[in-house]
């Protein structure tokens, strides 16, 4: 009895010890993970190829050339980073020099005239400037592709070199000072009257032809040696500063109560303040204002001193 005990005890044992071993080596189940959300890739357009230069015409300014991205404006706050397309032909600049170039699209590629009478500039520059000169004429004349890209921008590529413009009225935009940057009192640094049909050319005045000071309040727009120009302005979204009468716009304005006599700009400038100008930027110390016919540029009395010097006292006794 013993011996049938002690077997019975020894099969229990063995299958307790079975189970335990076939317990410990099952496999868990497998618990599928969640699937990770996967980011949508941006929508990539490819630019709309030109087939003429009629579908471009207009004022362009350089967002890039390659790695290079210049101001839109110099220090006399005139376009001097632009590409300016007619139906025939290209003007362009990238900060120095300017050229052009006859020509036209033929397969998607720009393509230069057979003859072309186009000049160009000689400035010196420095050997930086120019040599950024030089590829950027001959990039136009290298037979680059041309496509319109889905947010109105321009792109003008060809294997070596790439260039991105935007039109030139969108890119003022970005440009635009809010009214308390260029709240203040102002000097005068250059004058400019736009002349011809479609006021491409123009004449320029230093800063001796205005030595007063032009005043932007915050709904107000003066200067002082032109009381009568005094007006109230709104300032817009657009970078305006919108005349609040519906007066007409005058093309001078009669300054002849001060001492000394005005100079041949100031009734021009005087003009400019009815003509509601738009600001923009043209670096850290000067602004632009910008009228159908005239444009003066701005700058602090710190910047205007440090310039001008001793010089600027005497253009107050004696203007011009």
């Amino acid at each position: 009895m013993l011996a049938d005990a002690m077997r019975n005890s020894h099969s229990i044992l063995l299958t307790l010890l079975t189970t335990l071993i076939a317990g410990c080596s099952a496999v868990p189940p497998v618990l599928e993970a969640e699937p990770e959300p996967q980011l949508q890739a941006p929508a990539t357009r490819a630019p709309r190829t030109v087939n003429a230069l009629a579908e471009i015409v207009g004022e362009w300014d350089i967002v890039r050339f390659d790695n290079h991205s210049p101001p839109r404006l110099d220090n006399d706050g005139q376009r001097h980073a632009y590409v300016d397309i007619g139906h025939r032909s290209l003007r362009f600049a990238i900060s120095c020099n300017h050229s052009g170039m006859a020509g036209h699209i033929e397969g998607g590629a720009l393509t230069p005239a057979a003859v072309d009478k186009s000049t160009q500039t000689a400035m010196g520059c420095g050997p930086e400037r120019e040599a950024r000169d030089a590829t950027f004429f001959s990039f136009f004349r290298a037979r680059p592709q041309v496509g319109l890209l889905p947010d109105g921008r321009l792109r003008i590529w060809n294997s070596h070199h790439e260039l991105l413009l935007e039109q030139s009225s969108r890119r003022r935009l970005a440009m635009g000072p809010p009214l308390s940057e260029i709240t203040g009192i102002w000097r005068v640094v250059s004058f400019m009257q736009f002349e011809g049909r479609d006021q491409r050319g123009q004449r320029g005045w230093g800063a001796m032809f205005a030595p007063g000071r032009l005043r932007i309040g915050g709904r107000t727009l003066s200067y002082s040696r032109c009381p009568t120009a005094s007006l109230r302005v709104t300032y817009t979204s657009d970078f305006v500063l919108r005349r609040d009468s519906g007066a007409e716009p005058a093309t001078t304005v009669d300054c002849r109560v001060v001492t000394p006599a005005p100079t041949e700009v100031e009734p021009m400038l005087a003009a400019l303040l009815t003509q509601s100008p738009a600001a923009e930027r043209v670096s850290n110390n000067r602004f632009i204002l910008r009228s159908r016919d005239y444009a003066v540029v701005l700058t602090s009395e710190a910047d205007y001193q440090r310039q001008f010097g001793i010089y600027a006292a005497d253009w107050e006794r004696h203007p011009g």
